[in-house]
């Protein structure tokens, strides 16, 4: 409902806002997914008609099918991250990236080479302080057939100050495309997880903690 009413009033030039954070002062960040600019409006300008609003950065990013600025999550000191697909050099991959002041956006973790479809790319903080990305199937098939060091269909656990090399820990595997998921103030993760063609959309808890729910 806020991010409608900034639309309709002209609050953003939007393109595409396909991520959302809320700041540690209730503030409210919003990503457009092929500009790759960030946009942040202060807790007590989002009931208002006009808000001001702060363009906090402009990432460069990939554009292809589904492709872009995918997740942000921002931590208790303020600090940005953004789940993201990388343009070349080379191959665009999908990466996860931590924003610097006056500076690049530094590399998190760099994942596969990136997909047009099924990537996921959304971001949620887990209670012990670590990220959570979910990661789609790519488009390369069925989530069983996908060895346990790749990181497809999978939601996985990132140290936010690790290398870019590090290896993730995996929370749950064997989704389609997890593309919505949240962690509920009790530490629960629930998925709604994206199904390809007349395969039944799923909801479950995407932590191990119970069924998965198949939808008509």
């Amino acid at each position: 409902e806020v991010v409608d009413r900034l639309v309709e009033t002209g609050a953003f030039a939007v393109d595409e806002p396909a991520a959302m954070a809320v700041g540690p002062d209730g503030s409210l960040f919003v990503g457009e997914r092929r500009t790759g600019r960030i946009w942040s409006v202060p807790a007590d300008q989002l009931g208002t008609a006009r808000p001001d609003k702060v363009q906090v950065a402009q990432l460069d990013v990939a554009t292809d099918g589904q492709q872009g600025l995918l997740g942000l999550a921002v931590a208790a000191d303020g600090t940005v991250y953004a789940g993201m697909t990388r343009p070349g050099p080379g191959e665009p991959r999908q990466v996860v990236v931590r924003l610097v002041p006056e500076g690049p956006p530094e590399a998190v973790w760099v994942g596969p080479v990136a997909a047009t479809g099924a990537i996921g790319g959304r971001l949620a903080w887990l209670p012990d302080g670590r990220l959570l990305l979910g990661m789609g199937d790519f488009l390369r098939g069925s989530a069983d057939s996908f060895d346990a060091d790749e990181p497809f269909s999978k939601l996985l656990s990132l140290d936010p100050a690790g290398p870019a090399d590090q290896e993730p820990v995996v929370v749950s595997e064997g989704w389609n495309n997890p593309f919505a998921f949240a962690v509920g103030p009790d530490g629960a993760v629930w998925v709604a997880d994206n199904a390809p063609g007349d395969t039944p959309e799923r909801l479950g808890r995407g932590d191990g903690g119970g069924a998965v729910i198949e939808l008509d």
